[in-house]
């Protein structure tokens, strides 16, 4: 059975409630679903069916670069969100209230428009919560900012500190695994993929804190798994081109790859290895990663890890047939996929998914700071989707276990190969 969980509650969602949370998601909306949504600091765009504040809604917002360097991801992110809502506002929304997505544009990393947004969306919109931005810097900019507004903002990759905790603060949440604690699985899954018996690797990863911080991991921790660190190289956010990184590493020959740059890269990652005639595995994080890029570069050695479940377009359980059937209509990188038999990615719907199940428990009203509390004792598991997250007091980052998955060119799929527990800090 799929099951959304609120323990504080001990309320158990039916297949069909599910169903419905999803099911409906192509309804008509007060914001275009379609094109490519932007929205000003001064005038947010409301991006859910219909709902308003007048009309006893949950206010929820979101900030992130819907214009700018870094806007593809943004506006992917919103659209997901806006899928998920409109799905349980066309069934009659959480606890009879709909959900009002206010969403606000923060242009290029770093511009410090993310921090007026927070407290325009605070103080002005009364939000409960607030969908963060993409990259774990600039969560890290707007964390006390949301702290000090006492308002959750769930980031897709949240700031942490050097345990891979969400910094010390009770109202920062992931919606991705802090990526220190994806560094031990990794390693161990990479080296299952050789024979040789010290096996070394080298890194490539962006100059973003949650990227550097990864790299960091991975060499304290390789030498207790038999691994040893060849090459890290860090990667500039806005950089054009990464051939020369690529000739350096391959001039190391290491025996695997980890990646965590734009999926964008990885054509010129995998040329490079196949003009030097490395056959080795590259284990990438979820957000590195283009299934689209997997299935065209004939590359059987490359891999991801993720917390949640790469969907299959044919897939029987009920969770997945719902979500098929919300994403088919939307003009979204994953429902782009699911319309060409390929599946996609649950990931960018842990956010929206989180805070359905928290605001069930919380009630309404719903302030800000009981949201803060129903968060912290949330847990999610949509078999086929999401299969186990959860956030306590003391852990923000949500997963127990990461799956491993690689491109099946014959059923055209991303398939799971191993599943391993979430690392230790």
């Amino acid at each position: 059975m799929a099951r959304l969980h609120c323990p504080s509650r001990a309320r158990v969602l039916t297949v069909a409630a599910i169903a419905a949370v999803l099911v409906s998601a192509g309804c008509s909306s007060s914001s275009s679903a379609s094109g490519s949504p932007s929205a000003s600091r001064s005038s947010g765009t409301s991006a859910s069916s219909g709902a308003s504040a007048s009309s006893g809604a949950y206010n929820i917002g979101f900030t992130d670069g819907l214009t700018g360097e870094l806007s593809a991801y943004g506006k992917t992110d919103l659209l997901y969100a806006k899928t998920v809502f409109d799905g349980v506002n066309a069934t009659g929304g959480v606890n009879g209230h709909k959900i009002n997505l206010i969403a606000l544009d923060q242009g290029n990393p770093g511009s410090g428009e993310g921090q007026a947004n927070i407290i325009q969306l605070k103080q002005q919109d009364n939000v409960s919560a607030i969908l963060g931005p993409y990259t774990s810097d600039d969560c890290a900019a707007q964390s006390a900012t949301a702290t000090a507004q006492q308002v959750p903002m769930l980031c897709y990759y949240a700031a942490t500190n050097q345990s891979g905790v969400p910094d010390s603060s009770q109202y920062i949440f992931a919606t991705q695994p802090a990526e220190s604690v994806e560094a031990g699985p990794m390693l161990k899954f990479a080296k299952t993929l050789v024979t040789t018996p010290d096996p070394s690797y080298s890194v490539i990863v962006n100059n973003v804190g949650g990227s550097e911080l990864l790299a960091t991991r991975m060499a304290s921790l390789a030498p207790s798994l038999g691994m040893k660190a060849n090459q890290t190289v860090i990667e500039p956010l806005t950089a054009t081109s990464i051939d020369a990184q690529m000739a350096n590493i391959v001039a190391q020959k290491p025996d695997v790859l980890f990646v965590e740059v734009q999926s964008a890269y990885m054509t010129s990652i995998v040329s490079a290895l196949k003009a030097a005639g490395l056959d080795i595995p590259i284990v990438t994080i979820a957000g590195s990663f283009d299934w689209s890029v997997a299935a065209t570069l004939n590359y059987p050695n490359y891999y991801v890890i993720s917390a949640a479940n790469f969907v299959d377009p044919t897939g029987t359980t009920d969770a997945e047939k719902a979500y098929v059937e919300a994403f088919q209509n939307q003009n979204i990188s994953g429902a782009l996929q699911i319309n060409q038999g390929v599946g996609a990615w649950t990931n960018l719907s842990i956010g929206p998914y989180m805070i359905i199940a928290a605001l069930k428990s919380c009630g309404y009203p719903c302030s800000s700071q009981n949201m803060g509390k129903a968060l912290a004792s949330t847990h999610i598991q949509l078999p086929g989707l999401i299969t186990d997250y959860q956030y306590t007091s003391s852990q923000h980052y949500g997963p127990d276990q990461f799956v491993f998955m690689h491109w099946d060119s014959s059923a055209k799929l991303g398939k799971v190969v191993a599943t391993l527990p979430a690392g230790t800090p």
